[in-house]
């Protein structure tokens, strides 16, 4: 199992819309593929997929939930587990209720090929624990220069961390190949400059009304504009998808939960 966390500098990117296409396109290959909303407290993945969860992540911690309660299957294979509003109810438990959710949580480890985990935008502490723990990051930018900028200090974030997993860069509303590819290239070289570090780019999606159209439709544009320049643009990235495998396991699923909420400290 290999676990994405897709990541932005700022909101209004199009990160939820780059996770949620990228997992479908991976469920239509063939792999087995779970989609975890962490933006907690403001996902909406299941909006954009057009399906309604009965129960999120922090349902865990009632009596009686296991994890198959909280995973809802979508019609092009993928399964969500939405990330809901309760993390107090996480952070409030004993230890018996702990190692359980824990438990539950693990128990998903060798179900699926591929997970996604969708983060909140930013850098805020819950996201800089799943960045963390990541066998590999996306992070999805803009050519807006304040999108670039957002996606640095995220870089730099992450990069402060020892061992870091390498990042890969999703150009978003680009207008033209040339432009994203232009945005990355600028990107790479200051992080190569100031971090030391360099990036690899996954792919360009273009601007595309009818990505904007999918979101009303309740319905990812890889399903309802199949044909479309974004739909085509996210196919592309598979490749990246598979030659981006971590070369080194950083743990089970319940790992990077357990990190992201502080529940206990990533081995």
């Amino acid at each position: 199992m290999r676990t994405t966390v897709v990541t932005s500098g700022k909101g209004g990117v199009g990160k939820t819309n780059t996770s949620v296409n990228l997992a479908v396109c991976a469920a239509q290959a063939g792999s087995r593929v779970l989609l975890l909303d962490g933006d907690v407290g403001m996902g909406n993945a299941d909006m954009i997929l057009g399906i309604k969860p009965k129960a999120d992540l922090s349902s865990l911690a009632r009596p009686g939930v296991t994890v198959d309660d909280l995973i809802v299957r979508h019609e092009s294979g993928l399964d969500l587990i939405a990330g809901g509003n309760g993390v107090e109810s996480l952070l409030a438990l004993e230890a018996t209720g702990l190692e359980r959710f824990l438990s539950e949580i693990a128990a998903l480890d060798g179900r699926y090929d591929e997970v996604f985990v969708d983060t909140g935008a930013g850098i805020g502490h819950h996201v800089v624990r799943m960045l963390a723990v990541a066998e590999r990051v996306f992070l999805v930018c803009t050519p807006d220069p304040t999108s670039i900028m957002d996606a640095y200090v995220t870089c730099k974030v992450h990069f402060s961390v020892p061992g870091a997993a390498p990042v890969w860069v999703i150009v978003n509303s680009a207008k033209s190949a040339s432009e994203g590819e232009a945005v990355f290239r600028n990107l790479d070289t200051v992080c190569t400059k100031f971090l030391s570090r360099s990036l690899s780019l996954a792919g360009i999606v273009r601007f595309d009304e009818r990505l904007r159209e999918s979101v009303v439709k309740r319905c990812p544009v890889v399903l309802s504009a199949p044909n479309s320049d974004a739909a085509r643009d996210f196919r592309a990235i598979l490749p990246a998808i598979e030659s981006g495998r971590p070369s080194k396991p950083r743990g089970g699923f319940a790992d990077l939960l357990a990190s992201a909420f502080g529940l206990r400290k990533a081995s």
